[in-house]
């Protein structure tokens, strides 16, 4: 099986893969519409990548880590997501916040037992400094949703809708 993005034209009805190669699923739009995070399993563990008319970008790799979940915050300045270093027994997932200005650098927001997947962002707060430019400002606001809601569908860009399919 296979997992890749498609985009969907909700005028006319007609869509395109923008992915190729190993399975990519959960996308997220950037704010402006111009950009989709997603999740790449060609390998374990999973990375982040973004994909624009440019083509494809890794946000995030790491080899002991997962990643999943990417959502933008409103300003399009961050990248919230989960981390796990299992994915599937013993799944132990924290949130983590990246400045999409330092690609691969995080910060994680949540530690300990338990299972933080699903970031929300809090719009009220992303249009703060970042407490790495400014220390004296708070850290972005991110809650987590309810894990039963992973199938959220990806926000719609315009009259565009971005998918992720899986090919038999």
């Amino acid at each position: 099986m296979d997992f890749q993005i498609h985009l969907l034209d909700l005028t006319n009805g007609t869509y395109r893969r923008i992915t190729r190669g190993g399975g990519a699923c959960r996308p997220g739009w950037s704010p402006e519409g111009t950009e989709i995070a997603f999740v790449r399993i060609e390998r374990e563990p999973s990375r982040l990548e973004t994909i624009r008319d440019e083509g494809p970008r890794v946000l995030f790799a790491d080899t002991q880590l997962w990643s999943y979940y990417p959502a933008y915050s409103p300003d399009g300045r961050y990248v919230a997501f989960s981390v796990s270093p299992e994915h599937h027994e013993g799944e132990d997932w924290d949130l983590a916040l990246m400045d999409l200005q330092q690609p691969g650098r995080f910060v994680r927001l949540t530690s300990g037992a338990g299972n933080d997947r699903v970031p929300e962002p809090a719009a009220q707060r992303y249009s703060t400094p970042s407490p790495a430019t400014d220390p004296t400002s708070p850290a972005p606001a991110i809650r987590p949703s309810d894990p039963r809601s992973s199938a959220r569908p990806a926000r719609p860009a315009g009259r565009r809708q971005a998918a992720s399919v899986r090919r038999k």
